[in-house]
């Protein structure tokens, strides 16, 4: 607990030669309301600090590394007293606060500061999947002020969801050996979307918007089966495949099946996906009821999830902790 909070009070991380993350957090600055703090505070998101080997800039993660589930977790379990130089405080209350402030900076990072809103561009799939769910479990949980929660729901409605109803329902990933051939990564693209829009079918309370995520959850669940399908016992192992690009990309809609188009040669299989891709498994598995699916879901957490010594912490399509069973 008390790993969790001083983590969090701290979140500002070094970033040594790592332009990338630095440039997804300066996109968006600072917060509604910010005021510089020390005079190296930038307003751009950065700060400069002085330390005895010379000023050093810090900067918050970026959109595609933001994570609260230790708060989350913290904030879900019973209440522990929390020794501080202000008294006792409540690790439920603590917890809520510093997540409220995390919420404030990922909103940031996607408000166009000149107007208030967000910006009128989708981010990468694995980014786009990190701000969804931030916002999705703060709402949840309250742990949001009412600005950011307006913030979500435009980058939902004008963003979001748009880019992923339109040809061809996904984001490109890597570079496909060939321009004829278009590249689709599951390891940070499908297998991450997937279960965080499932989420939003469980979490939002607008019928019509739940009703769009879960047009776009159905059709990835239907992609899942296709690749399962296409390399029996290895559908979520991959880290990409690649697709003919006129056949994908030149439709009206994105394609609710990809199985024509996909070919075992053009699977990439490196470095062992599957624990990544578990809860998109999961999630594909209920959304569609497959028993191809199932079966996978069913494999991956016998070789995965049954053993919590071995640090491999796969979550179902309900967020919790997956434990293999066997049968009797």
């Amino acid at each position: 607990m008390k790993q969790v909070i001083a983590n969090y009070g701290h979140r500002r991380t070094y970033y040594s030669n790592a332009p990338f993350r630095g440039f997804g957090y300066t996109m968006g600055g600072r917060p509604l309301g910010w005021t510089p703090e020390i005079p190296g505070d930038k307003p751009d998101g950065t700060c400069d600090y002085l330390t005895k080997t010379g000023l050093v800039q810090v900067s918050g993660p970026d959109a595609e590394h933001f994570w609260l589930d230790p708060l989350w977790a913290l904030n879900d379990s019973p209440n522990v007293p929390v020794n501080t130089p202000w008294g006792i405080q409540s690790s439920k209350s603590l917890s809520g606060i510093m997540a409220q402030l995390q919420v404030r900076s990922i909103m940031g990072q996607i408000r166009d500061p000149s107007t208030g809103r967000p910006y009128p561009w989708g981010y990468g799939d694995r980014a786009n999947s990190r701000i969804l769910d931030t916002w999705l479990q703060a709402a949840r949980r309250g742990a949001i002020e009412v600005p950011d929660i307006n913030t979500g729901y435009q980058f939902i409605v004008n963003v979001l969801l748009p880019h992923y109803e339109s040809a061809p329902g996904i984001g490109e990933f890597g570079n496909p050996p060939s321009p004829n051939l278009f590249s689709v990564g599951t390891f940070n693209s499908l297998y991450w979307l997937l279960p965080v829009f499932y989420d939003a079918t469980q979490i939002l309370p607008n019928p019509v918007l739940k009703a769009r995520f879960q047009a776009i959850v159905d059709r990835w669940s239907q992609w899942a089966l296709d690749l399962e399908e296409c390399v029996p016992g290895r559908g979520f192992d991959m880290s990409k495949f690649y697709v003919d690009r006129a056949a994908f990309m030149n439709v009206e809609k994105p394609l609710n099946t990809i199985r024509p188009l996909l070919n075992p040669n053009n699977v990439i299989f490196d470095l062992g996906w599957e624990v990544w891709s578990f809860r998109g498994c999961a999630a594909a598995a209920k959304t569609s009821g497959s028993p191809v699916l199932k079966a996978a879901q069913t494999k991956l957490q016998q070789k995965h999830g049954g053993d919590i010594t071995k640090k491999k912490w796969i979550v179902g399509s309900d967020r919790e902790f997956a434990v293999y069973t066997p049968i009797e």
